[in-house]
């Protein structure tokens, strides 16, 4: 007879292999979770990951009290992912946020401190250049400095670290990428979700699917024509600066970094975000730039999205990338440069989607570029939604409710 598991999580992302952890704590809860794992060659799957990276930046500098609210919630059970599953994903380098005081960002920044409590020191520009004198910072600028409770997190490890959990406590794990959702009868009247894998046709059933698929929630067949949800599939791309022993020295003790240059969201010479030199799997090591909204395209068919993950960056978004690089590190002498792209999911209120869309299907999705340091908080408001459990009165429920795209004609 075929198994008829309670829950099937659909994508194991960082979203989703979180969702999975807090569902496997569930008591006599049957779990399963479907996605595929990262591919040795990108051209080789038709879906792709947000966590393909070694860094993301992990800090409260989100404007949005959701945001803040769930990195906190998440932060807090980083010690004990770690403990439970013997991986280390978590460094607390600390994070500093620098530009024109009166922008929006950082007043936003000391808004979010003063209202949670965060403590954090104002620096300036000449107090900043003397702590970090590898950066360029305007005179004028400010920095605002936050030491503890902030860094960056290895996506996957942390990935590794909750499906690790999810396995010890029952849940069951398949590599694979599902094709198609659709409801069938079972014998005790209770409808069953029958999921069809895209590649050899296997299927699984479900009482329950919380969707977790980012980006590619509008391709196969995972909800109705009517009920695709309302998002921006949003391009993004870095650069990597390779960095010899003698250089990397330079940035020992380097906190995670954004660098604003005005509220403009035209092209600006110096807006980026940095991780510190970091080890990658390569040997090699490198500090990972990333712009804002200047390079930013929305995609939107399914084939865009697989160009974009599988084709080389565009040169003049090379060519950006590396001058606002050189805007930011005038000194810098790297051995070479690296690039590589990926997309968010961005919704229209810039908070996630976390909500029922069928009597039996919810969704978790739209991290907005910020799901990483807060996925495991995402990923258990996720599993609680499907499993009908409370809502925690500090998120509010209507901002996360479901939306469903009215232009049938996108994804």
């Amino acid at each position: 007879m075929d198994i008829i598991y309670d829950l099937c999580i659909v994508g194991a992302g960082l979203i989703g292999s979180s969702a999975a952890k807090h569902a496997s704590l569930q008591s006599g809860l049957r779990v399963l979770i479907i996605g595929k794992e990262e591919p040795r060659n990108r051209k080789d799957s038709p879906i792709h990951g947000a966590y393909y990276d070694e860094a993301r930046i992990a800090a409260p500098f989100t404007g949005h009290p959701f945001w803040l609210n769930a990195f906190r919630d998440s932060l807090d059970r980083f010690a004990s992912i770690e403990e439970a599953s013997g991986k280390k994903f978590f460094h607390e380098t600390g994070f500093v946020s620098a530009g024109p005081q009166s922008t929006q960002y950082i007043t936003q920044s000391l808004s979010n401190c003063a209202t949670a409590g965060i403590k954090h020191s104002v620096l300036t520009s000449s107090e900043a250049k003397e702590r970090y004198p590898f950066l360029h910072i305007n005179t004028g600028d400010c920095a605002v400095e936050i030491k503890s409770g902030a860094g960056w997190l290895n996506p996957r490890t942390l990935r590794e670290a909750q499906l690790s959990i999810a396995s010890a406590n029952g849940c069951e794990i398949v590599d694979g990428i599902v094709k198609s959702i659709k409801e069938e009868d079972c014998n005790d009247a209770n409808v069953v979700l029958r999921m069809e894998l895209l590649s050899g046709g296997e299927v699984f059933r479900a009482r329950k699917v919380l969707l977790c698929t980012g980006a590619f929630t509008g391709c196969n067949q995972l909800l109705p024509k009517e009920l695709q949800p309302e998002v921006s599939m949003v391009t993004q791309s870095v650069v990597f600066a390779e960095l010899d022993d003698l250089e990397r020295k330079r940035f020992v003790g380097m906190p995670t970094m954004v660098n604003v240059e005005s509220d403009s969201t035209v092209y600006q010479k110096k807006s980026c975000y940095v991780l510190p030199p970091i080890k990658y799997p390569d040997g090699k090591w490198y500090l990972k730039l990333g712009h804002g909204s200047q390079f930013e395209r929305v995609l939107s068919t399914p084939q865009e999205l697989y160009d974009w993950y599988t084709s080389p960056i565009p040169e003049d978004f090379k060519s950006g990338l590396v001058d606002i690089l050189r805007s930011n590190f005038p000194d810098l002498r790297p051995l070479g440069c690296a690039f590589d792209s990926c997309v968010t999911t961005n919704t229209a209120n810039r908070h996630p989607m976390i909500d029922m869309v069928t009597s039996n299907i919810a969704v978790a999705i739209g991290g907005n570029g910020y799901a990483a340091k807060c996925c495991d908080q995402i990923g258990k408001l996720g599993s609680d939604v499907i499993l009908g459990k409370d809502w925690p009165s500090i998120y509010c429920r209507e901002a996360l409710r479901y939306k469903a795209n009215k232009d049938k004609s996108k994804l």
